[in-house]
């Protein structure tokens, strides 16, 4: 028997009414360390349950039926006053996690239970009342119900967030259309008795000499006899007694806050006044005093401002010193000595410390003291260096500019905080100052004064110093060589050293030629072995041919003219100064024509070479101007047709790979492939190439098919593409999975690397074949995946319905990675330089923009995911010029673009968002929408996106959730939106369909605002 299972339902939470059939269950079930349920619903559940008792009394005619149900009634009044007790009276959890219906309820039992007929002499008409007569635990209940009873007009004059209640209960008058006016009524007879409220607690905080709370044992269960006055059975001998300081703060601070909000602000800064000077006395975490000190300081400061009553700026706060620092004092008097303090105890927020940098750097120097703008950002780095954080990067260059004074000011600001520091924080001070010292130009400057600097020089040891001192010796080595390297250029002559930097930093053809000139007259007097040029600067190279070509002409100045050339334009290649490389390459073809026709040998040879080199220069130049511009493309391709024309195998010099290359990818950008398959076909291309070819050639034919429009005839084609694209995937998978694998059935040199195919792909701008090989790779990687839920979207699907990849590679775990991230590249690239419409058709624009969103949302990216997908939406409207609610959207965007939308609106917890758009899926998608709608964790606000609504149906369920939560304001805003004549559910079509364009254009500028400004 022991060993039975228990059932389910000895694991569930026990009922409200089970503590009624046995109390003492009570007090077992709140010691727990997380009772369930908890104190504060129990509570409300029995109070709830105690205000439904009237209407079933009714019912009772037995005389033992009417003594039970007195005995049920006393039970729901004590049992959750003894909850109440349970939570030291904590009135602020009451109106945070509980209706205020229930709180209205409780306070009320509290007051009769404690102060019997008395309670109902506590009325604004009464003027009998002495509280000098009230016990101890009756002072507290009193001054817990006028508590709450401002505290109630309070939130109901101040907007606050939402907060989290107890909804396993039904209010009585809860689901009808009274329910806003009851609470509205209990609000306006709340605020008719908060003026008296106030004046009791005055009464009360003035002349209470003992307070004390009742415990949960105070409260009997034992029902008053007929007769009886009510709380008679009660054990008020067993309570707590609450420190009277603690008492007064908490009432002192009720009160400010009630006089605040009702503007009355020299009373408030009286209690607030009061409350802090004995705030300042209390222990930390007081039980009955749940005052915050920063909420209470900066209700203090607001009401000295207000009336006048400044605080002296010693005795102020350290924010508020440091504002005044700022924006009152005359020239920051007072500032640096607030930042000091702060550097160590980090009170002021980061962001206006680093404002203030930005200010004193742009200020007018007539405004500030000298040096200010450095001592500011000493301190800043300071603060940063002791809280762990990383420092500007900027503070080196404003220590250079310094100098030795600059420094020694951080090193004494460093050193008279040493003594306060701990052992991290001086580990970092230590880590701070070596980085500090390996920037350019700041060792002269930081290491002697550190030495003498005894403190700071004790975190070093010998070895440590030794070695930040010989950086201050290589850098004055280096400002000597700077010095002796200073070249003139109006003087013939000068040491060896003077020459070497002038070759390497010159870069205009004229300066250069006389530079290359005089270094190599140099040599020929020093009768120095020769040695290439290009050794001066390892960072120069040339193309090989061209170089095993110079290295056949004698003439030493010519060869040295011509590889400084070239090797110059490949440099200025690679920042893309497009003009002054293709000018260095016109000085080298003047210098090939230049050599002696003794000396000429492969001359010729060399000029066409270096004809080839500078096409290729324009060729990159015209590509990386694509798509603004197509102007040149002409003249550029039959040029490139001539170079290819060079590889008929009769010719003693034929252009390298690298010049193939671009001289193919110009014929493709400019859409010549006809050209390219004529001209190609009867050449002989060297090994390296084929593999591009091997791509290029179905991707070109393709695109040619695809350009021409439907139907498709010619279908090999698009088999022959899939297969290259795959088997280079597939080798590039077998690859990374094993480099020294040997066995396979393809040879992975004949097939193109995904590295070199991937270069390939970024060298085309051409729309066609991108939308080709993203349409692939997105076929490929569904076809992979085989989950309908993580598609992306591929134009031209159709195209490859009948083709699957490879059995022996879609097996892999990593082979659908690397398609995704092919594919991601693709698009990105493709994105990059067709963004919108403007040269592409709106349809591929678009596909593209929903194949990235389609891979962001599949990788759970749903900020980045929705950003696409607007973007997508105002490609295919063309910036909502064409009606969002044409076919257009539909067919371009796609209906499951707008479902991934409104789920990752869902996700980013805008669920109003969410549900506002689901309006555009056709038919609506109400299951969703609406419960979007009524999700009460949303970040985004409701009533902003009324003027959005389209949908009658939608609109009157808003309304009547409003009504249910008792939102006038926002029921009666919905309202004036629903009574819109447009909005007319009996409007012609054309009616409704321009109503809803308006709101859609509306909706999506907000999102546009939103996500993509």
């Amino acid at each position: 028997m022991a060993n039975l299972p228990l059932s389910s339902a000895a694991f569930s939470k026990p009922a409200y009414f089970e503590f009624l059939l046995k109390p003492s269950m009570l007090e077992d079930h709140l010691n727990q360390p997380d009772p369930d349920p908890s104190p504060i619903e129990l509570m409300a559940q029995m109070v709830c349950n105690s205000l439904k008792r009237p209407a079933s009394e009714q019912t009772i005619g037995n005389h033992s039926d009417v003594e039970l149900m007195q005995r049920k009634g006393h039970m729901l009044i004590v049992l959750p006053l003894r909850i109440l007790a349970h939570l030291n009276f904590d009135l602020q959890l009451l109106l945070d996690k509980v209706p205020l219906e229930i709180c209205d309820a409780l306070l009320n039992y509290l007051m009769v239970e404690c102060l019997g007929s008395a309670a109902a002499e506590l009325t604004p008409s009464s003027c009998t009342v002495d509280v000098a007569t009230f016990l101890p635990h009756q002072v507290l209940a009193a001054s817990a119900y006028f508590r709450y009873v401002l505290a109630a007009v309070v939130a109901s004059r101040v907007p606050r967030p939402p907060q989290h209640r107890v909804n396993t209960y039904t209010l009585p008058s809860e689901g009808v259309t009274e329910y806003r006016e009851d609470r509205e009524a209990l609000l306006a007879e709340l605020a008719s008795k908060a003026d008296f409220a106030a004046r009791m607690l005055d009464t009360l905080v003035v002349g209470a000499t003992q307070v004390c709370a009742p415990t949960p044992s105070s409260f009997s269960l034992v029902v008053p006899g007929p007769g009886a006055p009510k709380g008679s059975t009660h054990n008020f001998s067993a309570v707590t007694e609450v420190p009277l300081q603690h008492f007064k703060c908490q009432v002192h601070y009720d009160l400010g806050l009630f006089h605040f909000v009702t503007e009355r602000y020299n009373d408030a800064f009286h209690h607030f006044t009061q409350a802090t000077s004995i705030f300042s006395n209390l222990p930390a975490n007081p039980v009955h005093c749940r005052v915050v000190a920063s909420t209470l300081a900066a209700y203090q400061s607001c009401c000295s401002a207000i009336c006048g009553r400044s605080t002296p700026v010693p005795q102020r706060t350290m924010l508020e010193r440091f504002m005044h620092a700022t924006t009152v004092a005359p020239n920051y008097q007072g500032l640096l000595e607030v930042l000091g303090e702060d550097d160590l105890c980090h009170e002021l927020p980061r962001y206006l410390r680093h404002k203030l940098q930005v200010d004193l750097m742009a200020a007018p120097p007539h405004t500030t003291t000298q040096g200010l703008f450095f001592q500011v950002c000493c301190h800043n780095v300071v603060r940063s260096v002791l809280e762990g954080r990383v420092w500007e990067p900027s503070f080196p260059g404003h220590l250079v500019t310094a100098g030795k004074q600059g420094a020694l000011y951080l090193l004494q600001l460093l050193s008279a905080k040493l003594s306060q520091l701990g052992s991290q924080q001086r580990a970092w001070v230590h880590e701070f100052l070596v980085t500090l010292n390996l920037q350019e130009g700041v060792s002269g400057a930081l290491v002697p004064p550190l030495m003498a600097t005894a403190p700071l020089a004790s975190l070093f040891s010998h070895q440590q110093m030794l070695d930040m001192w010989q950086g201050v010796e290589e850098e004055n080595q280096a400002k000597i060589m700077r010095q002796a390297m200073d070249v003139n250029y109006g003087v013939e002559g000068g040491d060896d050293a003077s020459l070497v930097w002038e070759v390497i930093h010159s870069h205009e053809p004229v300066a250069l030629r006389r530079a290359v000139t005089r270094y190599t007259a140099a040599l020929q007097q020093q009768q120095a072995p020769y040695t290439d040029i290009l050794d001066l600067n390892d960072k120069w190279d040339i193309p090989v041919p061209i170089r095993k070509t110079l290295s056949k002409i004698p003439s030493t100045l010519h060869r040295f003219l011509i590889s400084v050339f070239v090797a110059k334009s490949q440099e200025l290649l690679q920042s893309k100064s497009w003009v002054e490389s293709c000018d260095l390459l016109d000085a080298a073809l003047k210098a090939c024509g230049e050599v002696a026709e003794g000396e000429r040998g492969d001359g010729p040879r060399l000029y066409k070479l270096l004809t080839w080199l500078k096409l290729s220069h324009n060729i990159d130049k015209w590509i990386s101007a694509l798509p603004h511009t197509d102007e040149g493309g002409s003249g550029l391709a039959s040029e490139a047709k001539l170079c290819l024309m060079s590889l008929n195998g009769r010719e003693d010099a034929v252009p390298w790979t690298a010049i193939i290359s671009r001289c193919v990818m110009c014929l493709v950008n400019v859409r010549d492939w006809g050209g390219v398959a004529s001209v190609v076909a009867g050449l002989q291309l060297p090994p390296p190439y084929l593999p591009a070819m091997a791509v290029l050639r179905p991707l070109l034919a393709a695109a040619h098919i695809l350009d021409t429009g439907p139907p498709y005839h010619l279908e090999p084609h698009f088999a022959h593409l899939w297969d290259s694209v795959v088997n280079i995937l597939d080798c590039s998978c077998s690859h990374r999975k094993s480099s020294s694998s040997k066995s396979g059935e393809r040879q992975l040199p004949e097939v193109l690397p995904l590295a070199d195919f991937l270069e390939l792909v970024y060298s085309l701008k051409e729309p066609t074949c991108l939308s080709l090989l993203c349409s692939l790779l997105g076929a490929l990687h569904n076809k992979l995946l085989g989950d309908p839920s993580a598609e992306v979207h591929a134009q031209h699907s159709q195209l490859w319905l009948g083709l699957t990849p490879c059995k022996d590679t879609a097996s892999r775990e990593e082979y659908p990675k690397y398609v995704r991230e092919t594919l991601e590249a693709v698009v990105t690239h493709a994105i990059k330089f067709f963004p919108g419409a403007d040269h592409v058709s709106e349809s591929t624009a678009t596909s593209w923009h929903v194949t990235a969103a389609d891979l962001s949302y599949n990788s759970e990216e749903h900020h980045r995911a929705l950003c696409l997908y607007l973007t997508a939406v105002f490609v295919a409207t063309n910036f909502l010029r064409s009606d969002p609610g044409d076919d257009l959207t539909v067919h371009l965007v796609g209906d499951r673009a707008i479902r991934r939308m409104v789920r990752c609106c869902m996700t980013l917890g805008c669920y109003t968002q969410a549900g506002l758009l689901c309006q555009f899926v056709e038919p609506l998608d109400y299951s969703t929408a609406l419960c979007c709608l009524q999700d009460r964790s949303g970040v985004d606000a409701m009533d902003a996106y009324y003027h959005c609504l389209w949908d009658v149906t939608l609109i009157e369920f808003i309304i009547n959730a409003h009504q249910k939560k008792g939102e006038i304001q926002r029921r009666d805003a919905v309202l004036k939106v629903i009574g819109q004549l447009e909005i007319n559910s009996n409007n012609n079509e054309e009616i409704q369909r321009e109503a809803a364009k308006v709101r859609k254009h509306r909706l999506l500028r907000a999102l546009a605002k939103q996500y993509l400004s």
